[in-house]
């Protein structure tokens, strides 16, 4: 289910700060707590930003302005390839 879009993307040495703008309305449905995943539904399709359910829920849920960090960002073949060579 799509909720927002990536809004921008800062690159800093091997890592990246992605702003998400996300439904206000949806919001509330995403814990604060929420493991992130980068990654496509397939090796070449469009990459996403995922939100996975927590081992367990406090009820808090995502606030704008929250700062989450992906737990697990899959690479692309070519992306891949190119660090190895």
């Amino acid at each position: 289910i799509q909720v927002g879009k990536v809004e921008s993307i800062e690159y800093a040495g091997s890592g990246a700060k992605l702003t998400l703008a996300i439904n206000r309305s949806d919001m509330r449905y995403i814990p604060a707590d929420a493991p992130v995943r980068i990654g496509g539904t397939t090796i070449f399709g469009a990459k996403g930003v995922e939100f996975l359910a927590p081992e367990s829920w406090d009820g808090r849920s995502l606030s704008a302005g929250d700062e989450v960090k992906a737990e697990d960002v899959q690479l692309e073949v070519n992306t891949l390839f190119q660090t190895l060579t």
